[in-house]
């Protein structure tokens, strides 16, 4: 018995001894999976940190690229801005200067010449920005050439620095103007052009019945009270000849009121009436 015994001890303690071998075995197999799996996840992680950093610094750059261009446009559409109010400036200057030089020498030395002028109203300014340059303003008149054509007495009620009148001047056709204010008829002078200093009711009141063949009113009567309209058009209709035509244009759609035989442009344009007599 104590033989037998002895042998299944030796045998068991080798058989735990080659069990322990194993295990052991078994951890560092398991140990070199793990660090192995390690060093890939922190090769992989290496990897997607420097794909990411290479991301990032193309984007920062392409939009630190984006805001230069914008900031770069910017800079050109101030610089362009800042070109045309410095253009239309000089040009009111040069205009001004052109009208003072129109004026006899003997009017300078009067006592209300040289009296300091009071702060008034820059209506040239006042165009200038919010009805548009000169160029602006003739270019969204020649809608209205092809009316006009092969008229020989055209009146431009309100001709203001003259736009129309120069475009019916180039265009051969006979034509003046009408103005309340002094600095825009002495403009108009000052370009050749026909204008006069008077009110349009009055004016209109003492032409003949059928004395025009073309009347242009831009931008006038929506500064005319609404029961003053109706007598405009009256003595316009009036004046005109069979067959003429007046064409009348406001920004503000609520100065008109709906009247038989006219027509009304497209939303994208200010508000246009043309009738004819």
């Amino acid at each position: 018995m104590r033989d037998h015994w002895a042998g299944w001890r030796v045998e068991w303690e080798h058989k735990l001894q080659l069990n322990e071998v194993q295990f052991l075995r078994s951890v560092a197999d398991l140990q070199g999976a793990f660090q192995h799996r390690v060093t890939l996840m922190e090769a992989s992680h290496r990897d997607l940190m420097r794909t990411h950093n290479v991301d990032f610094h193309a984007a920062l750059e392409r939009h630190a690229f984006d805001i230069q261009k914008r900031l770069w446009a910017d800079l050109e559409k101030m610089h362009t801005e800042i070109e045309r109010i410095i253009h239309s400036e000089l040009r009111l200057v040069r205009q001004r200067a052109q009208i003072a030089a129109t004026v006899p020498a003997e009017a300078a030395l009067t006592p209300a010449a040289t009296a300091p002028a009071p702060l008034g109203f820059d209506y040239a300014r006042f165009a200038e920005r919010f009805r548009g340059t000169e160029e602006y303003v003739t270019a969204g008149q020649q809608f209205y050439l092809p009316y006009f054509e092969g008229s020989k007495n055209v009146l431009d009620i309100g001709c203001g620095r003259g736009e129309f009148l120069k475009m019916m001047r180039d265009a051969g056709i006979p034509a003046r103007g009408i103005e309340l204010g002094a600095e825009s008829v002495a403009l108009c002078r000052a370009q050749g052009l026909d204008a006069e200093l008077a009110d349009a009711f009055p004016y209109l009141a003492a032409l003949p019945e059928g004395s025009l063949d073309g009347i242009f009113c831009s931008q006038v009567v929506e500064h005319l009270p609404p029961e003053r309209l109706p007598e405009l058009i009256r003595l316009c209709a009036g004046r005109l000849a069979p067959g003429g035509v007046i064409a009348i244009e406001t920004p503000i759609r609520s100065a008109w009121r709906s009247s038989p035989r006219t027509s009304i442009s497209t939303p994208r344009t200010p508000a246009r009436r043309r009738i004819r007599c």
